[in-house]
């Protein structure tokens, strides 16, 4: 298990650095279904595309990614959310609250990815991304301390948001 989150960050990188022209979507983007009268209360006004798209693996290089494939069919699975698309095609993610007073910030559980084509399967894991922040310099004292609070205050009300992309890379399994 502890293999997993170093293998989700490589096909992260790796999809980052493909090279082949991406496919285009053949439906318009979908929204997911919400799970549970409580996930509605913890949605803030925003909303982000994630496009799922799936590969082939890439027989020369195990850590790059292969060709894409149109029509897999995937679904992404949370605790909070339900969708199904085929590839390549885009959901439409809510943006989640956060907060301190909320459990764990807000943060909502991570997408499961998992697609299947032609008897290959594969998946991926998506997780909601945090405001980062950032360190004022060259502003002395007061300026750091102020530059701090700022964005230690964005960290703490900026939504969560999921990555742009899901990239599942498939195997035959």
């Amino acid at each position: 298990m502890t293999k997993l989150p170093l293998i989700l960050a490589a096909l992260s990188l790796s999809a980052a650095c493909a090279t082949t022209p991406l496919l285009e979507p053949t439906a318009g983007p979908v929204s997911p279904s919400l799970l549970g009268a409580g996930t509605a209360e913890r949605l803030s006004s925003g909303r982000n595309e994630t496009m799922v798209r799936a590969y082939l693996p890439n027989a020369e290089n195990p850590t790059a990614l292969g060709t894409e494939v149109a029509g897999a069919e995937c679904s992404l699975r949370s605790d909070e959310l339900r969708a199904s698309v085929v590839t390549p095609q885009a959901v439409i993610l809510p943006t989640f609250k956060q907060r301190g007073a909320l459990e764990d910030r807000g943060v909502p559980g991570a997408l499961l990815v998992s697609c299947d084509y032609r008897g290959q399967t594969g998946r991926t894991l998506l997780t909601a991304q945090e405001k980062e922040v950032a360190v004022v310099s060259g502003a002395g004292l007061g300026g750091l301390v102020l530059g701090l609070a700022v964005s230690g205050i964005a960290a703490n009300t900026t939504p969560w948001r999921f990555e742009p992309s899901a990239a599942v890379v498939l195997n035959n399994q």
